[in-house]
Order: C-alpha cells, then sequence, then structure tokens
C-alpha cells in the first residue's frame, strides 16, 4: 500500500509538472494571439488610410493591394510579415496546449483511479473485508 501511496505521490508531481508548463504555453499563446491582434488592427488602419475600405476585395485579398500601394509598401511587407509568423505561433500553441490537456486528463484519471483503489483497500481493511471487493 506504501508503493501505491508512492505511485500516486509522483502521478500528482507529474500532474504538477505537467500543469506548470502549460500555463506557461497558456501565457505564450497569449501574448502571440495579442501581437496577431495588434497587426491585424494595424493592416486595417492601413487600409482605411489607403482607401482600401470601399474594395469589395476578401480582407486577405487587400493585403496585395496594401503593400502595392506605394505609401504603404514597406509598413504593410512588415507588418503582414510578422501577422503571419504570430499566427504560426499561436495555431502551433494551440495543438500543443490540446496535447497537454489531453496529457494532464489522462494523468487525472489515473490518480482518480489510484486513490479509488486505496479508498476501496482502506475501507476493506478497516471493516475487516480481507480479500473481498467493497
Amino acid at each position: 500500500m506504501a508503493e501505491e501511496i508512492t505511485q500516486v505521490e509522483d502521478f500528482a508531481e507529474q500532474l504538477l509538472r505537467e500543469s506548470g508548463e502549460m500555463q506557461m504555453l497558456s501565457i505564450d499563446y497569449k501574448n502571440a494571439r495579442s501581437e496577431y491582434a495588434q497587426c491585424l488592427n494595424k493592416i486595417t488602419v492601413m487600409m482605411y488610410k489607403a482607401g482600401l475600405h470601399r474594395s469589395r476585395a476578401a480582407f486577405e485579398n487587400k493585403i496585395p493591394m496594401l503593400i502595392a500601394h506605394p505609401d504603404f509598401t514597406e509598413e504593410a511587407i512588415k507588418v503582414a510579415s510578422r501577422m503571419n509568423e504570430c499566427e504560426q505561433e499561436y495555431k502551433g500553441l494551440e495543438m500543443v496546449l490540446k496535447a497537454y490537456q489531453a496529457k494532464i486528463s489522462g494523468l487525472q484519471s489515473v490518480v482518480k483511479f489510484m486513490q479509488a483503489g486505496e479508498i476501496q483497500a482502506a475501507v476493506a481493511a478497516k471493516y475487516g473485508l480481507g480479500g473481498q471487493n467493497v
């Protein structure tokens, strides 16, 4: 039984470690989403300044039009590139966070299962049920 408690503690420590790592990744995710939104806002403002807001083209199709605009070429390239980098970063982090979420869920299930076994063994010992299932 002491070995089982040690195993539960090991899983609990691993669960805490994984949760801490997930928390750090979620902060990175939040920062990438925030920077993406800032870039998106900058692109939108540039589109309005360039008069592209009147165009019926889709937003994604206005970006090349903005880059072709002589007043905004340099800044539009820089901001659009950074926006794409941030989007790739946060989408990648989303996938990693989902994997961490699944791993943490699995660890929680193992700890819960082991604790249920410990409770069952303690009840059996207390009431002298020996090898019987409670």
